[in-house]
């Protein structure tokens, strides 16, 4: 009995020392369990941790760049502005010099329009008289002097018949006095003709008369009618030299010299201008202090 109650606590122990040794182990499975998923929770957590910053460092990078991007985009948008400030106000000066010069124009034309209907004269009620001396006139063939003389005077009424008739058909040369129109034959000079008495209305009258057998030189004295206004009293001199052919009464040179100022100052807008600077000059020679500090002179050489 003794032996079978041994054996079988015997049997018990070595059954609680299994059972014991089992929980155990199943202890050490729990533990090493509790190890592994410690390990992959740490691991998961690192990852986290690894994936946030990351994601922090990238949304950082964004956010910089994007600050980048907006600052870049700001100093573009300011420069862009700059630049259409400047070309807005580059389009407002030009706006204003236009303005300006349309203004201007504007005024000049209501000038020269107002000058114009203050000076204008009907051309149909515009009139004066012609005429030069009587008899003869030193070495001259009564010829040439009548053709002189009918080269003088005529005008818008008879100028074929009383000037181009009396030129040289084959040589022919005409000049006013500044040198600014040079006719060369008599076919041109028929053009200026017409031109000039479409543009004018003229009466001269010769004053004096100088005579050589082949020359001819006059004063005279002109009322004009042209577009810019009337002119009264204009005086001039004019030299005409015929043909070497003393048969011939053809003039084959006529020259015209008459001052340009009263005709310059007659004209709108430049009129003023040329007046001031004739009145001016006649003023300051008359003056002991004299034209060379007001219209200045030549440097002295000395």
């Amino acid at each position: 009995m003794r032996s079978s109650s041994s054996s079988l606590g015997a049997r018990a122990t070595r059954g609680r020392a299994r059972v014991g040794g089992g929980g155990r182990r199943r202890g050490d499975a729990r533990a090493r369990a509790t190890r592994g998923r410690t390990t992959v929770d740490a691991e998961e957590e690192a990852d986290a941790n690894v994936e946030e910053t990351t994601t922090t460092t990238t949304r950082r990078e964004g956010a910089d760049v994007a600050g980048r991007a907006s600052r870049s985009t700001r100093s573009n948008a300011s420069s862009s502005s700059r630049e259409t400030t400047v070309s807005r106000e580059g389009g407002g000066a030009d706006e204003v010099f236009a303005t300006i010069g349309r203004g201007a124009c504007a005024a000049c034309a209501a000038a020269a329009c107002a000058a114009a209907a203050a000076t204008f004269v009907d051309a149909t009620t515009f009139d004066g008289t012609t005429g030069a001396p009587s008899g003869g006139c030193g070495m001259m063939s009564s010829e040439r002097l009548r053709a002189a003389r009918a080269v003088m005077m005529c005008n818008q009424e008879n100028w074929r018949d009383g000037c181009l008739a009396n030129y040289d058909d084959g040589s022919f040369d005409y000049v006013d006095g500044p040198g600014l129109t040079k006719i060369r034959g008599k076919k041109e000079m028929e053009r200026y003709l017409k031109n000039q008495f479409d543009f004018s209305k003229q009466f001269l009258t010769v004053e004096e008369e100088v005579c050589e057998a082949d020359s001819y030189v006059a004063t005279w004295r002109l009322d004009m009618l042209l577009g810019t206004g009337p002119l009264r009293n204009v005086q001039g001199i004019s030299v005409l030299k015929f043909t070497d052919d003393q048969d011939s009464s053809k003039i084959v040179y006529h020259r015209d010299y008459l001052p340009d100022g009263p005709i310059w100052e007659n004209a709108p807008i430049v009129g003023p201008l040329v007046k001031l600077q004739r009145q001016t000059y006649t003023s300051c020679m008359q003056t002991d202090i004299g034209c060379a500090k007001i219209l200045g002179g030549v440097a002295d050489e000395k």
